[in-house]
């Protein structure tokens, strides 16, 4: 189990408006992402007679986390997540998460 302490989480600094991923998006590694400063909306978008708008699923806070459905199934992304004010996020790979796991098996 101490080797859940080491997973790599890397820091991601973001301003307002920035998409961290969007809607369908397909990673070959997914990532689950923990807001440490800031604050991201969850937002699904929509098409209304030919201008797109974005309704707010969910407004995540510090010490929220999203992202953990396609890290954890490895599908699709299901919404989008953008930067709602400047933000520090901490990203952590689902391959990155896996190694770890397997290497504390195996101690």
């Amino acid at each position: 189990m101490r080797n859940l302490l080491c997973l790599e989480m890397k820091e991601i600094r973001a301003n307002k408006g920035e998409i961290i991923f969007e809607q369908g998006d397909i990673e070959d590694d997914p990532k689950m992402y923990f807001i440490h400063r800031g604050s991201v909306d969850i937002v699904f978008p929509r098409e209304i007679r030919n201008n797109s708008e974005e309704i707010i699923l969910s407004s995540l806070q510090e010490g929220m986390y999203f992202g953990e459905v396609s890290f954890l199934i490895d599908q699709p992304r299901l919404s989008s997540a953008k930067v709602r004010e400047s933000s520090i996020i901490y990203s952590l790979s689902r391959s990155d998460f896996l190694r770890v796991i397997a290497t504390d098996k195996a101690d």
